[in-house]
């Protein structure tokens, strides 16, 4: 009896697309409880190496939303966007939830 042999490529790329889409619908939810920013459409970039990045379109204006793996290297990269506009270098203005609590690690 001969045994199919599995295409690991189509289907690592099904579990991409499934992995994007929980993202997607993540991201969104979370606009929308914490940050009370109802987005209408979510994109993954195209731009991102690590693929990583998201643009959130609202009615008139877009977000990018980049995820972190580790809560230490988002607060640095805050820390470093704080220290760019000490230099009014040009850089994205970081969103602090509405409850004003800070970072969450989810």
């Amino acid at each position: 009896m001969k045994l199919a042999s599995l295409n690991s490529k189509k289907i690592m790329s099904h579990i991409n697309d499934i992995k994007k889409d929980v993202i997607k619908y993540e991201i969104k939810r979370t606009l929308e409880e914490k940050y009370n920013i109802n987005a209408e459409q979510i994109e993954a970039s195209e731009q991102s190496t690590d693929g990583n990045v998201y643009i959130a379109y609202c009615s008139n204006t877009r977000y990018v939303i980049k995820i972190y793996d580790s809560l230490e290297h988002t607060k640095s990269m805050i820390e470093l966007h704080k220290e760019l506009e000490t230099i009014d270098l040009n850089t994205p203005r970081i969103i602090i939830p509405s409850n004003r609590k800070g970072l969450k690690k989810y």
